[in-house]
């Protein structure tokens, strides 16, 4: 491996580059929480635990077979992300407030939203 020599313009550039992206991410975390909107990695948490908890609700041996509705795993979708921040409120954490509206767009704009890159195509075994 070889280590290229850094300037320190370049290193200031870096640093510079990586405070605006910090700074970016720390605005829209701001803006999503005074609309009360749960952040996307809050709903793709929520969304997985869901999935998990539909298929463990099924009989053992018939969890991969049975169907999950997609209104049943957006109800506890939903109800995954409202007691994350009872849970956080119970621990002394500062108080997210969701609304009802804040969290039904951040699952639309997560799950419906196609995505930006198609899927790779899988490689023959």
């Amino acid at each position: 491996m070889t280590v290229t020599p850094c300037t320190l313009a370049e290193a200031e550039r870096v640093a510079r580059q990586r405070a605006q992206r910090r700074d970016r991410k720390r605005a829209e975390r701001e803006r999503l929480a005074e609309a009360g909107r749960p952040l996307p990695t809050a709903v793709e948490r929520a969304v997985v635990d869901a999935l998990r908890t539909c298929l463990l609700a099924a009989q053992p041996g018939q969890r991969l077979e049975t169907p999950i509705l997609p209104t049943v795993l957006l109800k506890v979708a939903g109800q995954l992300l409202r007691r994350r921040v009872l849970e956080a409120h119970e621990a002394g954490a500062e108080p997210l407030v969701y609304t009802a509206a804040g969290v039904s767009a951040a699952l639309q704009a997560r799950l419906l939203t196609p995505p930006r890159r198609p899927a790779k195509p899988a490689k023959a075994a």
